[in-house]
């Protein structure tokens, strides 16, 4: 059997989980939750060139024997995050894929390339081992992510917050209260994207918006 599982905030991985669940006409769940497939599909986001800390930690305790990791990037640095997710797997990795979207920090969408992603389907369903090529990753990018985006993006709450508790509950890093973020925050934006009341939201700081102008890269890069 083969699932699909994920792990959004801006809901960009979202959209690319539920279609890659379409076109194998498999189910998509959300983490975090207990994988039961034989082949997992797990999408994830690129965040300061890293793996979020919640999916390193599910690719650690996944034991499907076969898996496909699809990492979705805002156009920006890649990083090497497939290679290093697929140190991270028990399993046989039989396809990973880079895949283009919109960045959470500047609300934009990417339509998928649908080709590209049948040839990485395709090896899901009748899978041979992958080999994951490394990739340019720059000298600082292990060096505190969290904190550098604690740096570049501010979360403000405002008086439209009625303290209902989603964000608290949503929060995937467990560190959120009532709108208030606490020292784990990794500037993902799922309580800015899911408050009902649109009492949240992030200001990015002026080196943020300085390195979001840079020239950004829309390559699709399988490894089958």
């Amino acid at each position: 059997m083969t699932e699909v599982y994920y792990f959004s905030a801006a809901g960009h991985c979202k959209a690319l989980a539920e279609l890659l669940g379409e076109m194998l006409r498999a189910p998509v769940r959300e983490l975090p939750c207990n994988p039961s497939a034989d082949t997992a599909v797990v999408v994830f986001p690129v965040y300061c060139q890293n793996i979020p800390s919640p999916v390193r930690q599910f690719l650690k305790n996944l034991k499907a024997p076969q898996v496909a990791l699809a990492a979705a990037y805002g156009q920006m640095g890649r990083g090497n995050v497939l290679w290093e997710g697929a140190k991270l797997v028990s399993g046989t990795v039989v396809a990973g894929a880079y895949v283009p979207t919109g960045h959470a920090y500047l609300g934009d969408s990417v339509e998928p390339d649908l080709e590209k992603l049948r040839q990485f389907t395709d090896r899901i369903a009748d899978p041979t081992p992958a080999k994951i090529g490394r990739s340019a990753k720059v000298w600082y990018a292990d060096l505190t992510p969290a904190l550098r985006s604690r740096l570049g993006v501010s979360l403000m709450k405002t008086d439209r917050c009625t303290e209902c508790g989603l964000c608290s509950r949503r929060c995937p890093m467990g560190t959120m209260n009532n709108g208030i973020p606490g020292n784990r925050c990794i500037r993902c934006l799922r309580c800015v994207t899911e408050c009902p009341a649109g009492a949240l939201t992030a200001k990015l700081s002026p080196i943020m918006k300085r390195y979001l102008r840079k020239k950004r890269s829309t390559d699709f890069i399988l490894f089958l």
